[in-house]
This record gives C-alpha cells, structure tokens and sequence, in this order.
C-alpha cells in the first residue's frame, strides 16, 4: 500500500502493524504531539495500542478525523474475512464443529482440549480489549483474524529457530493453503480465492509474523517437530517483509497411496473422490497460473500420498517447468529406474526422502506392508545414485512407535548401508487413525512431554550421537524425561 501512514507507539509494536496491514510508506513517533501533526500534515494517523489504553500515547485531544486505534484496525480485518471465514467451511471433507459454525476460525485441532472455556466462543461480541485475556487460554484454532493479530501483536519472542512459516506454503488435499504445515491456522482456501492472494493476504501476514518477531504464538512448539531451540533470543528486526511467493511449496494434494500404514490410514486409499479430484485439479491449475512451480527455489513432493502413484503429481513431474530443485517423500516401493526417469536431468538438486519406519523385513511388513525386496533393490539404486552424485540429498525417515521402536539403534546401521545423509526420527502422529487410548500406547509419549522410560533408554544408545541421526523432534522431550527419570534414581 502507498498510503502515508504516521505510527504512534512502541518501536517494537508498529512496525509489526504495518507489516500485517501492507503499510511501507510509513514513519513512526513514540508520543504524538502537536508539532507532529503539523509536520505530518498529509499522514493518516494509526496509534498503536488500543483506545482504551493509549493515554500515554496522544499528548493532544483525540479529536482529529484522521486519526484511528487498533481497536479499528482489528475490525477492519474481522470485516474483510467474515465472509471468507463462512466459505472455508463448505468446503472441509469433514462437518465444522458447533464453533466453527458462529465464526470461529477454520483450523480448530486444539477446540476439544479447551473443555468449558471452549463455549465462551459461543457468545457473539464484537471485538473488545477486555479480550485479551480470553485471547490467551483460548486454543489458536478458535480465534478470529483479529485476535490471532492481537496474540501475535503482543506476545514475547522466545528461544526458538525456526523459519518454516516465513518461506513455505502448504498446500493440502482439501484446498487449503498453510505456511509450514497443517497444525498452524490456514491462509485461506483455493475454492474462496488464488494462490497470490491467499499468500499475501492479512491474515496470512498475521500468520507470518509469528515467525518474523520470534514468538511463534499460533505454533504448538510441544508437538513441533520442526522448531529447534537455541541458546539465546535472537534479535527482533526492526523492520518486517517476506517475499510475494513461497521460497518452499509443499504440494500434498492427493492422498491416493499403494500402501496403508496403520499410522497414516486405516485402508487403502487408491483413488480420489469426486469433490477432493475438483479441488487437486483447480489447485494444479492454480499452480501452473501463478508460475509458483518455476518461481519456488524448492519444491516438494508429497505429504499425504505417494507421489509415484498419482497421476496428479505424475503430471507435475512432467511438465515442462524448469525448477532449480525438487525433493520428493516416498515409501520407496515404487522409486524403481522408471520412475527415475522422471526427475533425471531436470533439476539443479535433487533430494529424495524415504519414509520407512523399519530396519527389518518383519517390521516392514507389519507397519507397511509393499514388497520388501522390491524396495531393497530401489534403496541399492538410490544408494548408487548418491554416490554417484546424481541426487544430492538421501534422507531415510523413521516414525517412532510401539512397534518398531526397539529397532532405532538398528536403524542406523540400515542407513548406512544405503549410504543415507541423514536419518529423520520423528514422533507419531494420530491422523485420526486410532482412539485416544491406542495412540497412547503406540506412541510412546506421556502427556506430549515426556517419554516412556522404554523409549527414553532406547534413545540414550550411543550410536544415536552419529552425526547422521536427527533427533530434533524428541529433543525437548529428552530433556524434560532426563529430569523426570535421572530425579528418580537419585
């Protein structure tokens, strides 16, 4: 936007609402004063704090047409996505909830676990500062545009490192489009609006900063398997911008699949319906308007199926976009010389992640399934390709759980075989695949915080210090249960 706008507030503060409402040609001012409306003269005035709360702030009489709080702001956002909001949700594979229904946001994993405090956001109100509180202890996915605004607005930067929201856009297979991944609030939907729009939206700059001013307030840093922890706060900019398009696209559009691992799916998946094959293909052709697939430094394939089984991203792979580079998620049966062929020489890099949950043929089988010597023989050809140099990244990826997890030590020596760069152990996940009581006992965890001394004995095997060995995701959990058990030694 080229209005010229005056900012009057902290120095942390406004550049953060000029960022959210596209503002660049602005100043900014601690205290406005009668000299500073003369001098910006041809400015409109933006105080950032609320009305209630901005005594300090305006150091004449509130009297003047051009002059507004973020009281006004925030409805200027609720108004703008009210309707978008209602659009979302014809067009979710499952029912909205109650909540989601009278306006709640659209993402709502954490709505149950907010029990009694949930139905506060029954009652209808307009925005009010009084709020602020309930902003707090609400769960992210039930909030409004502008609550998330003010929950980022004004929560404090943490130890975290992570860049992910800033630079990726997520799509998923019921047209949503996130930054990072599905457990933060969406952008928007590609049934309501484009790509370009949804990525440069308000909201989607709300969602955004929450990783521009390190506080990553709508991510649940817990469950995270992404963030990583260091041991300083790095400094807040004093200025905010990201790029009109992702430097990363994930494309996860289609969950056909040839397998059906009980961690992901409870059957075979092998053809999309109706309603989901309208959505991949308007996102396909979305992709191919907006030139995001040429624009993009990364692309990657694919989250929520397998990508050498779908003819959707069979045709992505060979269109004739030039792309720097490409990382392609893959069970591995079907990464045979054929479908080589359909990444060889196209690319500047190229890195291929294996997701494989086992070192041995048993377990394979059980958590999997697939042809176990097909894959042997694709794994040797991936392993010659690497160090051949013809891919540059081979990352074999290991979903902790019940089931397998006594393999972890064993795993690295698998990957090693195959000459893997690195091995990702990751958490489990309930994608609605089991009860409550079934993902507490697969997966090992208690309470999201700690780990079952099982595992945490297995995870203190000193061949897991390879440097190949990525435990990011069980990093906070390992400490949290070093202090739970070492305490109980003692």
């Amino acid at each position: 936007m080229n209005d010229k706008v005056l900012l009057v507030g902290d120095a942390r503060i406004c550049p953060q609402v000029a960022y959210v409402m596209d503002w660049q040609n602005y100043a900014m001012v601690e205290r406005l004063t009668a000299e500073d409306v003369i001098k910006y003269s041809d400015y409109k005035i933006v105080i950032c704090a609320f009305k209630r709360k901005s005594k300090n702030l305006v150091l004449i009489k509130d009297e003047i047409p051009r002059m507004s709080y973020l009281n006004e702001v925030c409805q200027q956002i609720d108004q703008q996505y009210a309707q978008e909001k209602r659009l979302w949700l014809l067009h979710q594979s499952k029912p909205p909830t109650l909540a989601e229904r009278i306006g709640c946001h659209i993402q709502n994993h954490d709505l149950m676990a907010a029990g009694i405090r949930g139905l506060v956001r029954f009652i209808k109100r307009p925005f009010k500062l009084h709020s602020y509180a309930l902003i707090n202890c609400l769960p992210v996915g039930s909030l409004r545009a502008s609550e998330l605004f003010v929950k980022v607005l004004y929560s404090p930067p943490t130890k975290v490192v992570c860049e992910r929201l800033e630079r990726i856009a997520y799509l998923n297979y019921d047209g949503n489009v996130f930054g990072c991944c599905g457990w933060v609030p969406a952008f928007g939907n590609l049934k309501v609006s484009d790509l370009d729009s949804i990525y440069n939206s308000v909201l989607a700059r709300i969602i955004k900063l929450s990783s521009l001013n390190r506080s990553y307030c709508l991510c649940n840093l817990q469950t995270c398997e992404f963030a990583k922890y260091a041991d300083i706060t790095r400094d807040v900019p004093e200025c905010y911008s990201t790029t009109d398009y992702p430097q990363e696209l994930v494309v996860a559009i289609d969950r056909t699949c040839n397998l059906k691992c009980p961690s992901c799916r409870k059957d075979y998946y092998t053809k999309p319906n109706a309603r989901e094959q309208e959505i991949t293909e308007r996102a396909v052709n979305e992709l191919e308007r907006s030139g995001w697939l040429e624009k993009s430094e990364l692309l990657n394939l694919a989250g929520d199926g397998e990508v050498f089984h779908s003819p959707i991203y069979r045709r992505i792979l060979t269109s004739n976009v030039k792309r720097k580079q490409i990382h392609i998620l893959t069970n591995g049966t079907l990464f045979n010389e054929q479908n080589w062929q359909l990444l060889k020489g196209k690319y500047e890099r190229i890195g291929v992640s294996v997701s494989l949950d086992s070192a041995t043929e048993a377990t394979f089988r059980k958590l999997r399934g697939g042809d176990y010597r097909q894959l042997l023989k694709n794994l040797e050809m991936l392993s010659n390709l690497r160090q051949m140099e013809s891919i540059a990244f081979l990352e074999f990826r290991f979903v902790v759980q019940k089931d397998n997890y006594r393999e972890i030590p064993v795993f690295v020596e698998f990957g090693k075989r195959f000459h893997a760069d690195v091995l990702l152990y990751s958490r489990l996940n309930n994608w609605r695949s089991f009860t409550t009581k079934e993902y507490r006992e697969k997966s090992l965890l208690i309470k999201h915080k700690y780990l079952t001394r099982e595992l945490y004995e297995v995870l203190q095997d000193p061949i897991l210090r390879d440097p190949i060995v990525d435990l990011t995701a069980f990093q906070l959990y390992l400490v949290n249960s070093a202090k739970r058990y070492d305490k109980k030694r003692k």
